[in-house]
């Protein structure tokens, strides 16, 4: 991703203290057509509702001078934690999600690990999930999941769902992610890349990169996960703390999305985020 063309955007939608400005607009085929564009770096914990909504154990991390949302936490063990972003499609055709993530385990390996999803939030009240997705998406068996497994006795990797099935997966350890201590977890230069991309003609695709690569490489393709109900769907991560227990950290989340042709789309907050840090 073009880093200046994203400080561009950026600065465009600063207002004069510095901070993104609040959007609410509407676009409507006809009057507008544009991708729309969500980043949060989870460094505004003061702005409830527009940075996403926090359930369970999932909490602000702002420790070392760096801000990371922490779904679950090292030492407790039973846990889990869910972020819900604020929705921001009417029917979207496509999306690319890419963010960044470690693990802090100061007694070893990784836990269970965490799931990115996408689904229909009307209604729900249960927030509970890990990382097989949120389990009210799963119980109702609606629904985009990219399931990042890392237990090492639970067959680690990446999985691509709809619903409840599993369309594709491919193996993967976690050990370049995870860290004993807690300022190591949290430094952007250490982190693991992860991008997700949708769309309604070729499915799902999910990438990953190490800190030490170069880009991310395709890992999964699922191209039956084409679900024709996505409507007002919402997006979010999940992670859960079995007996072995760890920190989860997300970061720098940027979201791309196309919608559908004649669909009005409100998005509500989609700055206010504070400052998205970079690599340079």
């Amino acid at each position: 991703m073009n880093v200046s063309l994203l400080r561009e955007r950026e600065n465009s939608l600063r207002g004069a203290n510095g901070r993104l400005a609040l959007a609410a607009l509407l676009i409507t085929s006809g009057v507008a057509h544009a991708d729309l564009d969500y980043s949060n770096s989870f460094d505004a914990p003061d702005l409830p509702g527009y940075g996403g909504d926090m359930y369970g154990a999932a909490q602000i991390d702002n420790a070392f001078a760096q801000s990371d949302l922490k779904l679950v936490s090292d030492g407790q063990s039973g846990s889990w934690g869910t972020w819900v972003g604020p929705k921001v499609w009417g029917n979207c055709t496509s999306f690319t999600a890419s963010f960044e993530a470690s693990f802090k385990n100061g007694d070893g390996g990784p836990g269970d690990g965490f799931s990115f999803w996408f689904g229909d939030m009307e209604g729900v009240t249960d927030f509970s999930g890990g990382e097989q997705g949120l389990n009210s998406i799963l119980n109702a068996d609606r629904g985009i999941t990219a399931s990042f497994v890392s237990y090492p006795g639970a067959n680690p990797g990446v999985y691509a769902k709809q619903g409840v099935t599993t369309f594709a997966s491919n193996g993967l350890g976690y050990d370049p992610m995870t860290y004993n201590g807690h300022q190591e977890a949290k430094e952007d230069s250490g982190h693991a890349r992860f991008r997700v991309e949708w769309d309604v003609n070729t499915g799902m695709q999910i990438y990953v990169g190490w800190s030490f690569m170069a880009e991310e490489v395709l890992w999964v393709d699922a191209q039956g996960i084409r679900p024709t109900d996505a409507d007002n769907w919402t997006f979010g991560f999940s992670a859960r703390n079995g007996g072995i227990n760890q920190d989860v950290f997300i970061d720098n989340l940027v979201i791309n999305a196309v919608p559908a042709p004649g669909a009005a789309v409100a998005l509500m907050g989609l700055a206010g985020l504070g400052r998205r840090r970079r690599r340079d």
